[in-house]
C-alpha cells in the first residue's frame, strides 16, 4: 500500500485501523522519504521512545546524508550506513559507526 498511495492516505489508514505493525511500516516509510512529523507521530503511536529521541537527534544533523545514514544505522542496515559515510568522505563517522559496533574487523581496513 505504501508504494501505491501517498504517505497521508496510508496515515489515515491506519489510524482507522491501528496495529503496531502498520505503525512501524509508517515509520519506515517516513523516515525514508525524511519526513520526521510523520515518524515522530508513528513512533508515539507505537510508545516507541527511542524513536522519538532519534528524530530529536535526526532534526540536530546539518546535512541530509548525515541523517540517511543515522536512519539507516537505526534500522541495523550498518553496512550502508558505512558506504554513505565513505560516499561523502567521511571515513571517521565509518569508523566511529563500526567502533561503536565492535566490528573490529571492518575498523582495521579503515585505519589503513
Amino acid at each position: 500500500m505504501l508504494t501505491s498511495v501517498s504517505l497521508k492516505e496510508a496515515v489515515e489508514f491506519v489510524e482507522k485501523n491501528p496495529h503496531r505493525r502498520l505503525w512501524r511500516l509508517i515509520t519506515e516509510s517516513a523516515l525514508d522519504k525524511l519526513n520526521y512529523g510523520v515518524a515522530e507521530r508513528a513512533f508515539v503511536k507505537n510508545e516507541d521512545y527511542q524513536g522519538v529521541q532519534l528524530i530529536e537527534k535526526l532534526n540536530n544533523l546539518d546535512e541530509k546524508v548525515k541523517q540517511k545514514a543515522e536512519i539507516a544505522c537505526f534500522f541495523k542496515r550498518y553496512d550502508e550506513a558505512d558506504q554513505i559515510y565513505r560516499d561523502i568522505d567521511r571515513k571517521d563517522l565509518a569508523l566511529n559507526l563500526r567502533m561503536r559496533l565492535g566490528d573490529w574487523n571492518k575498523v582495521i581496513p579503515l585505519l589503513e
